[in-house]
């Protein structure tokens, strides 16, 4: 597997590493742990946020405060500590 990655480009290192980081931070989202209770937030909810955070957008179709609970806020904040700082309060 090794020797399979290290004959890819760097610009296909870079484009892999993206699609890895949306499918782990959607999957994170989609956790009930993430959500709080009553959160009508979809799959492709969780898919927008994390490739949303994961590509520095910051776009949000729904509130973050509103819909993930503490453990949610944390893989967000994991994701994008910088758009975290400057839009959580915008949020609420």
């Amino acid at each position: 597997m090794r020797d399979w990655i290290s004959r890819w480009g760097i610009s296909q290192k870079i484009v892999a590493s993206f699609i890895v980081l949306i499918i782990i931070g959607t999957f994170l989202l989609s956790l009930p742990v993430s959500q709080h209770l009553g959160s009508q937030s979809t799959y492709f909810d969780h898919f927008f946020h994390a490739a949303s955070l994961v590509t520095v957008t910051g776009l949000v179709d729904t509130p973050i405060a509103h819909t993930y609970s503490f453990f949610g806020a944390g893989d967000l904040f994991n994701f994008n500590a910088n758009w975290w700082v400057r839009n959580y309060d915008h949020c609420s």
